[in-house]
């Protein structure tokens, strides 16, 4: 599965933590220099195209009715833009929405964005159980916590019980407490210290 993180999540990504406009910029500059390899390959060379496309999705989020009335325009606008640059400016894979697991998979890469740029703890905390119910989970299936385990190794994170006694989740009780952490590739830049 190739892994991606779209423009319209990264605006979800935001708007879920409650940025401000400037800090808004400095995470999305932190992600494209960071993160390039989860990023959609149009948007890998240009910073430019990626803070559009994604203030664009922002937009649609905070502001769905004038964008809709302004929808046909944009529409003709982008197509004239992606004719040029034989790639869709978005880059969003619809695919990708139908996925089975599709919100964990949201939920391990906002994760990781929050952990490594925003959080002001280096760690998620929650509950198996709370995170399984929060996606209308009640029980963990093989295929789900294989799906949870691979996402965790995509996206770099590892979990542990309190007292940091690495885990594994399919051998923890539902109701254990579990912090989820970055694997360390690099010093955290996280917009409070940029």
């Amino acid at each position: 599965m190739e892994v991606c993180l779209t423009p319209l999540e990264m605006a979800c990504i935001e708007e879920s933590i409650g940025l401000a406009i400037k800090d808004t910029y400095a995470l999305e500059r932190l992600v494209w220099t960071f993160e390039k390899n989860l990023l959609p390959e149009i948007y890998r060379d240009n910073l430019k195209n990626w803070m559009l496309a994604v203030h664009f999705c922002g937009a649609y989020l905070h502001d769905r009715a004038a964008l809709a009335s302004e929808f046909p325009l944009i529409t003709k606008e982008l197509q004239g833009i992606n004719d040029k640059n034989e790639q869709s400016l978005l880059g969003t894979n619809q695919a990708l929405f139908e996925m089975e697991f599709y919100e964990l998979e949201f939920y391990l890469k906002r994760m990781r964005i929050v952990i490594l740029y925003h959080g002001k703890q280096d760690y998620v905390r929650v509950k198996l159980r709370t995170l399984l119910r929060a996606y209308g989970y009640r029980r963990r299936s093989a295929k789900l916590m294989t799906f949870l385990k691979q996402g965790m190794e995509r996206y770099g994170l590892v979990s542990f019980l309190r007292g940091n006694q690495r885990c594994d989740i399919e051998e923890i009780r539902l109701d254990d407490m579990i912090s989820f952490r970055v694997k360390s590739e690099r010093g955290n830049q996280s917009l409070s210290k940029s």
